[in-house]
């Protein structure tokens, strides 16, 4: 998996991270810095969300020079008010993609006609990764997904869907989700947590409790209480739990997790990360989950 954070100077693994996002600023030789800091295997996104046409045409000479000292680059834009300027990025065959989140397939789909090198892929749109990257693939599109945020669509739906149908990703649940998601762009909201941050994700395995680690999700739950195979029931399921199917493989979970943990139990994770869902533990958690509503 390739890991995304935003620069800051506290970083402790600069030399290392798979891309970096820059802001804008003519107030140095953003060329020259990124030719001192960064190796070519290391990609670059400039963000230019905020600002305006003209510094946007401006910085155009340096982006040409930049491709030619270092081509592992791509621009950030705003659809909103500045998809008129992918064209011209287009010519000059620099990368682009936008700031805007993909949430649904209308925006996918008109995201890849206007060429976008990448596209962030949230909330209930995240249930559908195979078939996003099956969409991407061909079209030579990046999949960028916030891994730690707890997402879910809609105005007025955050606090009543319940948490765990949210869409987050584990650290432990990471080799599930590698074929299906290019750039995990870890969020913080202070940059000097971004090296623990990165440390986790990477290392895949967090003995501490999920909200600790994946903002807006309140589950004060151990992800070790989980089962293995949680993040594969998750993939691809598409909600069918919000669509009339009968399907509560995450609420069964959850509920046992909750008395895993509550036992102080640990469950031991194989070596090799499961990528196919055991029919079995699914009928075993929802008879224990039966047991337990006929005691109540």
């Amino acid at each position: 998996m390739k890991y995304s954070i935003v620069y800051n100077k506290t970083f402790r693994y600069m030399d290392t991270i798979d891309e970096v996002i820059l802001y804008w600023s003519t107030k140095d030789d953003i060329v020259d810095f990124i030719k001192e800091t960064y190796k070519q295997k290391q990609r670059i996104v400039i963000d230019f969300s905020d600002k305006y046409a003209r510094e946007l045409r401006e910085a155009l000479p340096v982006l040409e020079r930049l491709k030619k000292e270092h081509s592992n680059f791509a621009i950030r834009l705003n659809a909103a008010t500045q998809k008129a300027f992918h064209s011209l990025l287009k010519e000059k065959g620099i990368n682009f993609f936008f700031c805007n989140f993909c949430s649904n397939w209308d925006s996918l789909y008109a995201y890849s006609l206007l060429g976008v090198s990448d596209v962030y892929v949230t909330e209930e749109l995240c249930f559908d990764l195979k078939k996003v990257k099956a969409f991407c693939t061909p079209r030579r599109i990046k999949v960028r997904v916030f891994p730690n945020i707890g997402q879910v669509s809609g105005q007025g739906t955050n606090g009543v869907i319940p948490e765990i149908q949210k869409f987050f990703i584990r650290p432990e649940d990471i080799p599930v989700y590698e074929d299906y998601i290019d750039i995990c762009e870890l969020w913080v909201n202070h940059l000097d947590r971004s090296s623990v941050l990165y440390e986790i994700y990477k290392s895949e395995q967090w003995l501490g409790t999920l909200d600790d680690i994946i903002f807006d999700l309140d589950l004060n739950i151990s992800t070790s209480a989980f089962l293995p195979n949680f993040g594969i029931a998750r993939l691809g399921c598409g909600k069918r739990c919000q669509k009339g199917d009968r399907c509560s493989i995450c609420t069964t979970q959850v509920e046992l997790a909750k008395m895993l943990d509550e036992e102080g139990i640990s469950v031991d994770y194989p070596r090799q990360p499961v990528k196919e869902i055991d029919e079995d533990i699914i009928r075993k958690i929802e008879e224990i989950r039966n047991e337990e509503s006929e005691s109540d």
